[in-house]
């Protein structure tokens, strides 16, 4: 089973996800493989390049930007949401990514067990 974490922000809450993104990759004791993180931006947020090189040590990472513009609530959340579930599918389809899950996450989720990830998992199977 590989898991795709996909954390989805937008340039006003960017910091906030990038925060998230470290403090998941620092909960993991080692280097993932079971689980691959998902950085989906929005169109007018940029990656952030140490954030994406400190979540690397314990996950794969693959990046995503949207493409179009939606704003607002819901449609930009939603929207983004969309485009990302999207590219997912179509790597997972295309033979580039082997995904048996797909987890959205965005900058104002917060784990409550240091073995959260774990946790999920095996609810999943």
């Amino acid at each position: 089973m590989t898991l795709i974490l996909n954390l989805q922000y937008w340039e006003g809450d960017q910091v906030q996800a990038m925060a998230l993104a470290r403090l998941l990759a620092d909960l993991e004791p080692i280097k993932r493989k079971d689980v691959t993180f998902l950085f989906s931006a929005r169109f007018d947020a940029e990656f952030d390049e140490e954030t994406i090189a400190h979540v690397s040590r314990k996950f794969n990472v693959l990046r995503f930007r949207g493409r179009k513009h939606h704003t607002g609530w819901p449609a930009g959340p939603n929207g983004l949401y969309r485009e990302s579930h999207t590219h997912m599918i179509e790597l997972t389809r295309g033979g580039k990514l082997n995904a048996s899950g797909f987890f959205f996450m965005e900058a104002d989720c917060v784990p409550l067990h240091k073995e959260w990830l774990n946790m999920l998992i095996a609810e999943w199977k």
